[in-house]
């Protein structure tokens, strides 16, 4: 069975590293989960980190549409 740990992250690039980091340093073998990081902002640095490590990223932006509503 394989377990999927997700990594969400809403305007938070200062605590992602860490929490990933938390998932790497598991003593679970690495076979048995996988890491899912879901985040809205693309950053060269943790991007690269994530791909090092073999984990999935999803950027996932949704646009802001109070503003237009609100007029």
């Amino acid at each position: 069975m394989l377990i999927s740990v997700i990594i969400s992250a809403y305007n938070r690039k200062e605590f992602l590293k860490n929490a990933i980091r938390s998932v790497y340093t598991q003593l679970l073998d690495k076979g048995l989960y996988e890491v899912v990081i879901v985040k809205n902002f693309e950053d060269k640095d943790i991007d690269d980190y994530i791909a090092k490590l073999g984990y999935k990223n999803i950027i996932y932006d949704t646009p802001s549409y109070g503003e237009q509503v609100s007029v």
